[in-house]
């Protein structure tokens, strides 16, 4: 009898832990929802840039040094938010979907 009340305090105990796990998910959403919104912000002054450095007549002026630099950082800083957000997908809200279904299964 112990044994089937400690299993029942178990599963309740878990079962308030999917609940703890999908507000993890909720707020891990928003927050890649946001940084999404930033990496198409980014995407969009690239594109930008890039078309001004396409216009480019003469490469060697410190203007078109500089506006060539301006570029390749930014070109830089889109990368590493595009690999963030693949990270925050792969690496934390696909795996904490999965323990979620798993959990919700074993408990159920």
């Amino acid at each position: 009898m112990a044994v089937n009340m400690t299993l029942i305090d178990l599963r309740n105990r878990l079962r308030e832990k999917l609940s703890m796990l999908n507000e993890v998910q909720v707020e891990a959403e928003a927050y890649l929802a946001l940084k999404d919104t930033r990496h198409d912000q980014l995407t969009r002054r690239l594109e930008k840039l890039e078309r001004r450095t396409d216009d480019i007549a003469n490469p060697d002026t410190a203007r078109s040094q500089k506006l060539l630099e301006a570029y390749d950082q930014l070109l830089e800083l889109h990368a590493r938010s595009e690999e963030e957000l693949d990270d925050w997908e792969s690496l934390v809200l696909e795996p904490l979907r999965e323990v979620q279904e798993a959990l919700l299964k074993l408990v159920s």
